[in-house]
Order: structure tokens, then sequence, then C-alpha cells
């Protein structure tokens, strides 16, 4: 019984690493779409500091893309406002 808790404990932090892997390299797409520049993810989920330091860098493109887009949307707003005017 204990054996099959711990597979099923490994099982789960494995997908959990894998989820996460994916997401970061979704994450890092969207940030070289967005930002220009293209991420390294290289993961190894072994190691938990470097799976810190990607979250880490992934926190921060995400709030370099939340600034981009209010950016964006300010622009718009402004174009608009200029097209109605006009």
């Amino acid at each position: 019984r204990t054996a099959a808790v711990a597979r099923s404990v490994a099982h789960q932090r494995k997908r959990i690493a894998e989820l996460l892997t994916n997401l970061l390299r979704d994450l890092a797409e969207i940030g070289a779409a967005v930002g220009g520049s293209e991420l390294d993810f290289k993961l190894n989920v072994d190691t938990v500091g470097k799976l810190e330091e990607e979250f880490t860098v992934a926190r921060l493109h995400i709030s370099k893309m939340k600034s981009e887009v209010k950016n964006i949307v300010q622009r718009c707003h402004s174009l608009e406002s200029a097209n109605i005017d006009a």
C-alpha cells in the first residue's frame, strides 16, 4: 500500500513537471511573439533551482507582456479617437 502511494506521488510529480514545462514553453513562445526576443527554456525538471529560475523569467516576461498590451490598448483608443475627430 505504501509502495502504491509512493508510485502515485512520483507519477503526479512527473505529470506536474511536464505540465509546467509545457506552460513555460508556451510562455516563451508568447514572449518571443510579443517581445521580439526568443527565450531559451531548456528545462531540467530534476533541478528545482533551475525550475524556479525559469518561473522567475516567465513572470518577468508576463509582466512585460502585460505592460505592452496596456500600451497597445491605449494606442488603439488614441487612434480611434483621432479617427472619430477627423
